[in-house]
């Protein structure tokens, strides 16, 4: 076996595949809430001034979301993380918040046919890999697209785009020669969320960490060092806004 292949930092092919299912997952959910919203739904733009005064939907409001994440492109482990995430929205543009997840894993095609191939000359093999245990960030988010949209030419909903920097610490789960460790984790990250109501959200988002880790050990069970590595993920989560009240700009 090419052990380069193990400890490479080139992503597996057969993840787009799974990257796709995930984002179809995504966009089903989305519009699946929105399709079973009745037509007597809350206008969440109703009694908002439509010229001189702008209802702000974030602006000195708590935010509080369960959330799940799910990871795209490893070749060895995937992820599902649920948990859970507070933002403070500064202003209607600005925010500050974290988020803490824990990881659930489960072996790639790739991992399951490597162990099968390998197992044929060395029945004892068992591929040793590494995977996520949990990701806890600190992160601000800025705001700069704002709108409104009309879900199925009916139903008003008021929607934002907005970028976001993470830092934090990522746990790192080993099997085998490859120890548990904890290491500095930072990151980028953007994403849409779509008012519901005017205190209840969808949040999709994006975000691309970096993070210390050793993918596999190759077939002699020797770990590589663990070396900084993107990792991809894709969160889904459900907000709940306090005050309920909306403030308005001047």
């Amino acid at each position: 076996m090419n052990t380069a292949r193990l400890h490479g930092n080139s992503r597996a092919p057969g993840a787009f595949a799974h990257a796709r299912s995930v984002v179809f997952i995504v966009i089903s959910l989305a519009g699946s809430l929105l399709g079973a919203l009745p037509a007597s739904a809350e206008d969440v733009l109703k009694d908002t001034p439509v010229v001189r005064r702008q209802a702000l939907y974030r602006a000195n409001r708590h935010e509080m979301s369960p959330m799940v994440g799910f990871t795209l492109g490893e070749p060895f482990t995937n992820s599902i993380l649920p948990g859970v995430g507070y933002t403070y929205h500064l202003l209607d543009s600005i925010a500050v918040g974290g988020d803490l997840l824990v990881g659930l894993r489960s072996n790639t095609a790739i991992a399951d046919d490597i162990n099968a191939k390998t197992q044929a000359q060395s029945p004892n093999f068992q591929l040793a890999s590494s995977s996520i245990r949990f990701m806890a960030d600190l992160n601000v988010s800025f705001a700069p697209v704002v709108g409104k949209l009309m879900a199925f030419r009916s139903l008003p909903l008021h929607y934002e785009a907005h970028i976001s920097l993470h830092g934090g610490l990522a746990g790192m789960k080993g099997e085998g020669r490859i120890p548990d460790s904890v290491t500095p984790a930072f990151g980028v990250g953007g994403g849409v969320r779509l008012f519901l109501s005017r205190f209840m959200a969808i949040d999709v988002d994006i975000r691309e960490f970096f993070a210390k880790r050793t993918l596999a050990v190759n077939k002699d069970e020797r770990a590589a060092d663990p070396v900084f590595r993107p990792h991809t993920m894709v969160i889904v989560g459900l907000s709940f806004l306090l005050p309920p009240e909306l403030e308005t700009s001047p």
